[in-house]
């Protein structure tokens, strides 16, 4: 990634609140760190994904829980809230 022509790194894609209050956020090698409403960190998540899972979206599912979308192939899976 290039912002004003000065290279930069991407380590995470965003933060997700999940109605629980834990905070997920999706880290670009597709590990989850989770932290507490204050953000402290609870633990990391590391998913049984296929090696060439790369992580480009996330959002909740109906049920609370955390959704991953890979970029290509387009597949995804999702955490259960705790």
């Amino acid at each position: 990634m290039s912002m004003d022509g000065f290279a930069e790194t991407i380590l995470a894609l965003e933060a997700i609140a999940l109605p629980s209050g834990e905070i997920n956020v999706v880290l670009t090698n597709g590990s989850i760190y989770v932290a507490d409403q204050n953000g402290r960190r609870q633990r990391v998540i590391h998913p049984q994904a296929d090696n060439s899972f790369t992580p480009e979206m996330t959002g909740t599912t109906p049920a609370g829980a955390l959704l991953v979308i890979g970029l290509n192939p387009r597949n995804c899976y999702s955490v259960p809230a705790s």
